[in-house]
């Protein structure tokens, strides 16, 4: 810069006005500790950030950051507009734009990633942990006690309580209370619902009825998810249910005439695949020794699987 000065804090409240457009000043605010750092270049707004530190314990760093603080203590707060709307609410940590930006009066809240919370301003908003964009992102009006971890998780958790919802979407339509929900877009349609518990990928996923309380998904697809794709889906989900490998036991390491579960025909197969090989860069299936080729042994092996596979894929029923 051509020329840069910088207001000294003690000095008074005024602007400072340079010589030409290029400088940077701070302006005090009417609380103790409470400053705006503003940029300019060629008389442009390049930048301009609150700083906060008070006796209270509260730190802001970021546009508007804490901009309404009068007596909350306790607060940290790192990106534009977070806690922007904060007056006596306690203890919250807000990072990532807008992160609980409408937040009054709530205590006891985490919000990281942009938008994290960002709708939450009821006045018992208390305890809420919201990690990912848009995490959390309506929570309002009495939202409690829940945890949100994953982008969209719970975003749309307005008067939610003791939710939990870990994974990309989980949750993301629950307005209802004591749902657990762990694995990408678990119950990610529940919406009155209670009670209810799902673990896996999509477990639960189609579950949007009011009446679906009180229920347990285990499992990826669990749930009605694969139905329709022709499998019968049970409350564990698709990989519980038992397959007979006939005369082909030799591909999943078994005597023939053995149960498998679909589960155990995966992990099976598996195991007899090696890591991936510094030839092809990726592993073949069956290809045991990982040296990028396929012996008759191999190709044995692979074409007992097939039959199993071809039999869960093309029947149904599973």
């Amino acid at each position: 810069m051509a020329d840069s000065k910088l207001q000294d804090l003690n000095s008074g409240t005024g602007v400072v006005t340079p010589a030409d457009a290029n400088f940077i000043y701070m302006e005090q605010g009417t609380t103790a500790k409470f400053c705006t750092l503003t940029v300019l270049v060629d008389a442009y707004l390049k930048a301009e950030f609150n700083f906060l530190e008070n006796e209270a314990g509260s730190i802001a760093i970021g546009l508007t950051a804490q901009d309404s603080y009068t007596n909350g203590t306790n607060n940290t707060s790192f990106g534009v507009n977070t806690l922007t709307a904060n007056t006596t609410g306690s203890n919250n940590t807000a990072m990532g734009k807008h992160a609980l930006d409408a937040n009054i009066t709530g205590n006891q809240n985490t919000a990281v990633g942009s938008d994290a919370g960002g709708a939450q301003a009821g006045a018992t908003d208390d305890d809420n942990t919201w990690i990912g964009f848009n995490a959390g992102l309506l929570a309002n009006a009495g939202a409690g006690k829940n945890t949100a971890v994953g982008s969209t998780a719970l975003d749309a958790a307005v008067t939610s309580t003791d939710a939990t919802a870990v994974g990309y979407g989980a949750l993301g339509a629950s307005t209802a209370a004591g749902n657990t929900a762990v694995g990408s877009r678990a119950l990610t349609l529940n919406v009155a619902g209670v009670r209810n518990v799902a673990m896996g990928v999509d477990a639960g996923a189609t579950q949007a009825a009011s009446t679906d309380n009180d229920n347990t998904w285990i499992g990826n697809l669990a749930g009605n998810v694969a139905s329709s794709f022709g499998f019968n889906v049970t409350d564990t989900g698709i990989g519980t249910n038992v397959v007979n490998v006939g005369d082909n036991g030799a591909a999943f390491s078994v005597a023939n005439g053995t149960d498998l579960t679909i589960m155990q025909l995966l992990l099976a197969t598996n195991s007899l695949t090696d890591q991936p090989d510094s030839v092809a860069g990726f592993a073949s299936i069956y290809d045991e020794n990982g040296d990028g080729m396929i012996s008759s042994a191999e190709a044995a092996l692979r074409a007992m699987a097939n039959i199993i596979y071809s039999d869960i894929n093309e029947q149904g029923d599973f």
